[in-house]
């Protein structure tokens, strides 16, 4: 009897909740009505408004092909070839805390890296045999524009959010989602992805030993080489775009020099020596302070044309 009495209490006051809300619903339909008509319609059109898409075809996403096997072999043989050109000195980063606005003088840049001129030569040397060394492109095997994200855990759900956005911005490029093992994975998400054009991929289904990745942030470079794409468009999970991505691969700076990055809020923090010691100076550059870093959360990549 207690039950029979508490259910019709629930219902009458579910009763009021309902009639409530479509009486707010018929006075928010009153003023919009009101506010045309002593305005008119609004015709001010928004600068870079996103046009819905058509309805996605779920057959019109061609299939992503595998990562080639000379991509997973170019992996092993370019760790091979790190692990046997190691620094010959030890190399210590001193600490800073400067943050946005503050930058680090060339004194403070300079004590990054305590190095003799001598050992910065024998830095330059050894990167220099590295590079010389460094597998060729293997043409042929990889093809196509694409994005490649790395999700997994937590950064699942700002993928989520973020490969939602490309699509409804009328991007139709496919999209390689990469994670660090079928852990990381939530159930089912990888089977609703397929439809649209994108695949799941696992980095150790492609690496053999996946000790050195104890950050998400290390699996970027890996992931971009192993990518079957030959040209890249690589956003983080949580980069949203506020425009179709599809048409950064026409913007003119790409198209020229095959590579495209974007500053982040910080000043430079690297040592002096280093584009001495990577090849591009002749001596150490003491103008680093004015020099900005660059974000990793977006880049863009022409696999042939700095494949080295």
């Amino acid at each position: 009897m207690k039950e029979y009495i508490e259910t019709p209490t629930y219902m009458g006051y579910a009763t009021q909740q309902r009639s409530r809300k479509y009486i707010l619903c018929l006075l928010a339909l009153f003023l919009t009505y009101q506010i045309y008509r002593a305005h008119g319609p609004i015709t001010t059109q928004v600068p870079f408004a996103p046009v819905p898409p058509p309805p996605c075809d779920k057959t019109s996403f061609p299939e992503i092909p595998e990562p080639p096997p000379q991509a997973i072999e170019a992996w092993s043989e370019l760790r091979e070839l790190f692990d046997a050109h190691p620094p010959n000195v030890e190399l210590e980063h001193a600490d800073f805390e400067g943050g946005q606005t503050v930058k680090p003088t060339v004194e403070l840049l300079d004590e990054f890296l305590d190095l003799t001129s001598a050992e910065a030569k024998d830095m330059q040397n050894e990167h220099a045999r590295v590079v010389q060394n460094i597998p060729q492109y293997p043409h042929g095997q990889f093809s196509g524009k694409g994005i490649v994200m790395i999700a997994g855990g937590k950064y699942s759900e700002y993928a989520s959010t973020t490969l939602g956005m490309i699509r409804l911005l009328g991007g139709r490029l496919p999209v390689e989602v990469w994670m660090k093992d079928r852990n990381e994975e939530q159930q089912g998400w990888c089977e609703e992805l397929a439809p649209q054009g994108m695949a799941c991929r696992f980095v150790e289904d492609y690496i053999d030993d996946m000790s050195p990745f104890s950050h998400h942030y290390q699996l970027k470079t890996p992931v971009m080489l192993l990518s079957s794409f030959a040209e890249i468009l690589f956003l983080d999970s949580d980069s949203l775009p506020v425009l179709n991505p599809d048409r950064v691969f026409d913007a003119p700076a790409y198209r020229l020099l095959g590579a495209v990055l974007w500053p982040d809020y910080w000043g430079t923090t690297e040592s002096p020596w280093t584009p001495y010691i990577t090849g591009a100076k002749n001596k150490k550059d003491l103008a680093r302070p004015t020099y900005q870093t660059v974000d990793s959360g977006q880049m863009m990549w022409n696999k042939e044309m700095h494949w080295q």
